[in-house]
């Protein structure tokens, strides 16, 4: 389109005042804009622009967390320094902040986030709850919260909650850590998804630019919102009064002796109740396996829009089916994108530990887990620990964490192709920013040894035991 004579000028002058303005904010031309000091894409958290392997941690074996006190132990303050030099995450509890943390990046939000809601409906004068007998909160005030969030909870969660966690951790870098597996919630009763939803909005209302992290489950047995969900499609109430435990019966058809709700998104429980025994045991692993991805699938789609990244914990059944680590990450990008980032917990205390394996054992076996999920697509790894736990095996899990530091540059690196070779060999090849090649390998199976030669017309000759792993690089023109 032709420019007449009055336009040329006036846009000449306008020109001018926009390049004055930007000059005088500190932008030259041919500058880059700022990044964001957070940000998602492509199956990654960025900070300042960059890729962040997370490297998390919560709970530190040896160090106390001082409640609302300042922190004068010097070997107390030592350890934690001590643990961030490895991890560039640490979760920190509202209150439990001290200033030598301010070169860490803290995950918060979550048990005050619990601690405020539960106080807030406990006293609650618009609603008594018939409690169930047990002197525990139940799902009917679950479902007055649910009921009422749009109106009676929305301003509380925000003046409440979201911005006194703003306020006292203002002076630090940190993430949300939104929830802590809202679908066992408090008491056992399931945080609905509208629930985690409304939070989710308050945070991003108020702190835009912040990254939002959900654990969605613990254990993978099933729970209570899968048995509230599928409860809701038979019958037009939930029963009055709900058992406390677990019974090796399930009497289908009447409400009142649905005894077994520990569900999964099937309606039947990924465990079966051995009655020689006494005790809850795995089904086999292709009917786990099944059963575990629905259940994961199913409960990441409800809660998706609730958290830019996504976590689950699961020590035991990641020990018994190391594969399950991968296919937690499977399910979660299945049901909420493939670009959604995924950053699984770990077990950092051995509480998953049978007697008689061996600590050596063990860790060898979380360290598959941790290389399953990351061939898988997770781009972060969390140890979950306590206080009490043995310093020895935590020792032995941080050289597998000093081991995925040191490989950071391969797991940033772009995935050129993944796959299962011989039924339990999981592999991926990534081409690093140098246009390096790397081949990562990991064995499932804790009794069978396989003999790789190739992978993809790549000549491999690897042996590998029982949970190994292998990260190799390829030849350039391979």
């Amino acid at each position: 389109m032709a420019v007449s004579k009055i336009e040329a000028p006036l846009r000449l002058i306008w020109m001018g005042l926009l390049t004055g303005i930007l000059l005088l904010y500190g932008f030259k031309p041919g500058d880059d804009p700022e990044p964001p000091e957070w940000s998602v894409k492509q199956g990654w958290v960025y900070k300042d622009g960059e890729k962040f392997l997370a490297l998390g941690l919560w709970g530190i074996p040896g160090y106390e967390a001082k409640l609302s006190q300042v922190d004068t132990d010097s070997a107390n303050i030592a350890r934690f320094k001590q643990m961030a030099e490895l991890f560039n995450l640490i979760y920190c509890q509202f209150g439990r902040e001290q200033s030598y943390m301010a070169e860490s990046v803290l995950m918060t939000g979550w048990d005050f986030f619990q601690w405020r809601m539960v106080k807030r409906f406990v006293g609650d004068s618009l609603y008594t709850p018939d409690k169930d007998g047990s002197g525990h909160i139940d799902y009917r005030e679950m479902r007055f919260v649910k009921d009422n969030i749009e109106t009676y909870y929305k301003d509380y969660i925000g003046n409440q909650i979201v911005e006194p966690v703003l306020q006292r951790f203002a002076p630090f870098n940190f993430i949300w850590f939104l929830m802590d597996e809202p679908n066992t919630g408090f008491q056992n009763w399931a945080w609905h998804p509208a629930i985690v939803f409304k939070y989710a909005q308050e945070v991003r209302r108020r702190s835009p630019g912040k990254v939002i992290l959900l654990d969605l489950f613990g254990s993978l047995k099933g729970d209570r919102f899968n048995y509230e969900l599928i409860h809701a499609k038979t019958f037009s109430r939930l029963p009055e009064h709900l058992p406390s435990g677990i019974h090796p019966e399930q009497l289908e058809g009447d409400p009142e002796k649905l005894y077994t709700y520990n569900y999964a998104a099937d309606g039947t429980s990924l465990y079966y109740f051995d009655a020689t025994s006494n005790t809850w045991r795995p089904r086999p692993w292709p009917l786990f396996r099944e059963k575990y991805y629905y259940n994961v699938f199913q409960t990441a789609l409800l809660y998706h829009s609730s958290a830019d990244v996504f976590s689950v914990n699961s020590y035991p059944d990641f020990f018994r089916y190391p594969e399950a680590a991968a296919i937690v990450v499977n399910a979660i990008k299945d049901a909420c994108g493939q670009d959604k980032p995924v950053w699984l917990f770990f077990d950092g205390a051995a509480v998953a530990k049978p007697k008689h394996v061996s600590v050596t054992d063990y860790v060898k076996n979380v360290r598959c887990q941790i290389y399953l999920s990351m061939i898988h697509g997770a781009t972060g790894v969390l140890i979950w620990s306590k206080k009490e736990a043995s310093w020895t095996y935590f020792q032995l899990l941080m050289d597998v964490l000093r081991e995925i530091k040191r490989y950071r540059f391969v797991f940033e690196g772009n995935t050129e192709s993944s796959g299962i070779l011989q039924e339990k060999v999981h592999f991926c090849i990534k081409t690093t920013d140098s246009e390096q090649r790397f081949l990562i390998l990991a064995n499932s199976d804790k009794s069978t040894t396989y003999y790789i030669r190739d992978v993809n017309g790549h000549p491999v000759n690897k042996r590998l035991e029982p949970l190994d792993v292998v990260v190799m690089q390829l030849g350039r023109n391979q």
